[in-house]
């Protein structure tokens, strides 16, 4: 990733959305191997704390996992984390960008490639106080 000037004025390559190393206020940087980072996106950081267990449990006493065959509610919220840290605003936009980090989303707990159709039917679904569940659990 690097700085492309363009009368005068440095732009970034990336939709704001999708930029992680650069400020709109100062230039891109290529991305080297610095000692700050981890290694590991802030999203992976974010599911790192989660905890699986208690939330599958969650999901069962609340019975949020009924009528479901692949999307099960720990996966549903991975998504809606995604969806709101990557400001996407459609389950279109959803669906691509899952598409376009396929390679990553098995580190996450991902073993299935969301569809507009499934995730319209899931969000119909499961009811929001799962989520508000999730939340006071954390």
């Amino acid at each position: 990733m690097y700085t492309y000037e363009k009368k005068g004025k440095n732009i970034c390559p990336f939709p704001k959305r999708f930029v992680t190393l650069c400020d709109q206020t100062t230039n891109c940087k290529p991305m080297d191997k610095g000692t700050t980072n981890s290694g590991l996106p802030v999203f992976g950081e974010i599911i790192k704390l989660l905890d699986k267990q208690r939330i599958n449990t969650l999901a069962d006493k609340m019975k949020a996992n009924r009528y479901t065959k692949r999307l099960d509610a720990y996966q549903h919220l991975v998504i809606m984390l995604y969806a709101q840290l990557g400001q996407f605003e459609s389950l279109r936009d959803i669906e691509l960008g899952f598409l376009c980090a396929a390679s990553r989303m098995n580190h996450f707990g991902m073993n299935y490639m969301v569809r507009r159709s499934t995730l319209s039917d899931a969000n119909a679904r499961r009811s929001p106080a799962f989520f508000e569940a999730v939340y006071n659990a954390l």
